[in-house]
């Protein structure tokens, strides 16, 4: 029987794409290797997620920007 995950992966990636951290500073705050998180966020593609998060978040900011300014 295989023993029980030592991370939560589901939850890492999804505070690592959340989050603006390094992947070498984030892997040390959770005591993760880096190596192994780096290889991993490469294969899952963490950084293109992340970017595309941010991006939408920035769009969505300036859309609502836009949208309070013509309410003036």
């Amino acid at each position: 029987m295989a023993g029980k995950a030592k991370h939560d992966w589901a939850a890492l990636k999804d505070e690592f794409i959340r989050g603006g951290v390094n992947l070498r500073e984030f892997a040390r705050n959770r005591g993760v290797s880096y190596a192994y998180i780096a290889q991993k966020s490469s294969k899952e593609k963490w950084f293109e997620q992340r970017d595309t998060i941010h991006r939408e978040a920035r769009e969505a900011v300036a859309e609502e920007l836009v949208k309070q300014a013509d309410d003036q």
